[in-house]
């Protein structure tokens, strides 16, 4: 497969670079710059676009003398020749033979991707497992902490004594308890 240049193309339809470049990326053709490559494919597509555009179809000059010095020149827009039509219509007729080879091949990588990304999700299932034991581990830890504080501080029976005492001596009851 041979590759053309998109400032070739753009030199082909008398037209500059720059807009050819934009107009290509509007119709979804991967192309970053004036020096990028296509594929006989993109060409073709790119051609069957650019004559779409009535713009872009064949000018004619035509100049008409008016007087001795002024010469009027206008732009006169030609319809395309039927070798052009024939060649438009075999393009057309490539496009469509190659489509079904495409849509087989993006599929093919469809299921290729979602087959990785199922991978990477069983990998990460485990740690997210892991993860999420630990966590439930230390919500019981709590839990039983919580509960330990409850039963000290009902043995502590306030005899008349202030709530600065009973929490100095829950301090002191935990400092003596081995961790």
């Amino acid at each position: 497969m041979s590759k053309t240049r998109v400032y070739e193309l753009a030199k082909e339809l008398n037209m500059d670079s720059k807009k050819l470049v934009e107009k290509l990326q509007k119709a979804g053709i991967n192309v970053r710059s004036y020096m990028g490559t296509l594929d006989e494919f993109e060409l073709s597509r790119a051609r069957k676009l650019m004559s779409d555009t009535p713009s872009d179809s064949k000018v004619v000059v035509e100049e008409k003398r008016v007087s001795r010095r002024v010469i009027r020149r206008r732009r006169v827009r030609t319809a395309p020749s039927p070798q052009d039509q024939l060649a438009e219509k075999k393009i057309e007729l490539e496009e469509q033979k190659e489509k079904p080879e495409l849509e087989v091949e993006e599929k093919a990588k469809e299921e290729k991707i979602e087959e990785k990304i199922e991978e990477i999700e069983k990998e990460k299932l485990p740690e997210e497992e892991l993860t999420e034991k630990k966590e439930e581990e230390k919500e019981a830890e709590k839990q039983q902490l919580e509960q330990k504080e409850r039963v000290e501080l009902e043995e502590v029976e306030p005899k008349g004594e202030t709530k600065e005492e009973v929490a100095q001596q829950i301090v002191e009851k935990e400092e003596k308890r081995p961790e």
